[in-house]
């Protein structure tokens, strides 16, 4: 059925056709039907990216249906190597309806190719301008449609150009937003985890007294656009090796560290995060470029591809001079630690623990809440923690590694208090592990990005 070119012939039949079922479908009564067809120029009338953009069309008409509390007395979708048709018939206003699906025609681009009639059962149909709607504008130069069809004003070429870009730029987009909503959603999951050891949750601030709950909220609301920035830039660039990407997204990071403390009075609340989710953004919309399908471990192992060239050069060049974040001076100490070090390695601790855990305490029933801290507890006892080296030393990380594992050796499950009272001790010894918390966010970006059907994009 797919990418199977029609002759006019076979365009004329299919037609008729349509409209003797559309009189067959009449025959059960109703005052009016809906046909949905698409505007697709050339010979191939079906293909995978012309289905998914029918069945979006199919999705917001039973969405702007169900809405408005039509009654929908039958419904049919074909399948054609001429095109998709779908047909809804219904017990309601004619006029209302044709008004509802001009709504969806002219709510984004895509509408562009959605061709949805309203018949009577006489098999009139209402046209745009019968209720007071402008004539369709040209995909290309946007002069009324049919001016443009009748002189024949763009080649066939062009008129099947746009509309693929139409098609894969309206994917790309929805893609993106559900990219950037992804990052947001982890980013405000991690924050609102509650008791955190040491760190800003929905109870106090941990072992912070210039960052609150809110300030976390500020800053991914301000970072959630720039997350939809990352993923197109790894889109646009396609054709670039991951090492080249990596370079491209220097700067996009550093404004969005200055969009990020602009809404925080100067608080860093996430560019570890920037720099992490922000690698990720970017290495979905580059496979997405590609065609290329990835699972979760696939994704962080690009990731590290796309850094370690860069990072490596950079941390290997540090002198105890030149060490500037905690990082850096973790890097001299131990040649370890620091989520620049964790993603060149694609993400070990995601992948080995913050992964595994998270799916393991929800499968078992718990909470997104309990789970996160379940979760977090595991990767304190795996991470090097920049932060924690920069606030109390190296020692102090095989401190906290086997206090947490000793408290995981409790009975299941561990008496939330247990939690609170080292949320209490790492407060009285400044202990923030703030890079703990950043592999949970990318845990549960990761979780929540693959644990649903993914968008097509092609």
């Amino acid at each position: 059925m797919r990418d199977k070119e029609v002759s006019c012939a076979d365009m004329l039949e299919a037609r008729e056709d349509r409209a003797a079922y559309q009189r067959q479908l009449f025959s059960a009564g109703g005052s009016c039907l809906i046909s949905f067809t698409m505007n697709i120029p050339g010979k191939i009338k079906v293909s995978q990216l012309i289905s998914e953009s029918f069945m979006e069309g199919v999705y917001r008409i039973d969405k702007q249906l169900q809405r408005e509390h039509k009654r929908v007395l039958q419904r049919e979708l074909l399948a054609k190597k001429t095109g998709h048709e779908g047909f809804w018939l219904l017990d309601a206003d004619p006029h209302d309806v044709k008004s509802k699906m001009i709504q969806i025609e002219a709510s984004c681009d895509l509408g562009r190719l959605f061709d949805i009639d309203v018949l009577l059962p006489n098999m009139e149909h209402f046209s745009r301008t019968d209720l007071g709607y402008p004539q369709r504008s040209c995909m290309i130069c946007d002069r009324p449609a049919h001016e443009c069809a009748r002189s024949q004003n763009h080649s066939q070429a062009d008129l099947i150009y746009k509309a693929q870009d139409i098609m894969k730029t309206f994917f790309y987009k929805k893609r993106a937003k559900r990219v950037a909503e992804t990052a947001c959603k982890s980013m405000l999951y991690e924050v609102s985890i509650t008791p955190k050891p040491g760190l800003v949750d929905r109870l106090d601030n941990g072992a912070h007294s210039d960052m609150d709950f809110f300030k976390f909220l500020d800053s991914a609301a301000v970072l959630t656009p720039e997350f939809y920035d990352f993923y197109f830039l790894g889109v646009k660039n396609g054709k670039c090796t991951p090492q080249e990407l990596f370079g491209l997204l220097r700067y996009s990071g550093m404004h969005a560290e200055d969009l990020m403390r602009d809404a925080t009075n100067g608080c860093n609340t996430h560019k570890g995060l920037i720099f992490s989710l922000g690698i990720l953004c970017a290495a979905l919309g580059w496979h997405d470029a590609n065609g290329k399908e990835t699972g979760p471990e696939d994704l962080l192992m690009f990731c590290g591809e796309m850094v370690k060239e860069q990072v490596t050069a950079e941390l290997e060049r540090l002198s105890n001079k030149t060490a500037k974040t905690g990082g850096e001076r973790l890097f001299i100490a131990a040649k370890n630690g620091g989520i620049r070090v964790e993603a060149a390695n694609g993400y070990p601790t995601v992948r080995n623990c913050g992964l595994p855990a998270l799916r393991r305490y929800l499968d078992i029933g718990l909470s997104y809440n309990d789970a996160g801290v379940y979760t977090l507890l595991e990767i304190l006892t795996k991470a090097q923690d920049s932060n924690v080296f920069s606030r109390c030393g190296a020692e102090m990380q095989g401190i906290i590694a086997a206090q947490v594992q000793e408290l995981l050796k409790r009975p299941f499950p561990i008496d939330i208090k247990e939690v609170e009272q080292l949320n209490d001790d790492f407060v009285r010894k400044n202990i923030s592990p703030g890079g703990s918390a950043d592999l949970l966010a990318v845990t549960f970006f990761i979780y929540f990005l693959f644990s649903k059907k993914s968008d097509t994009i092609y």
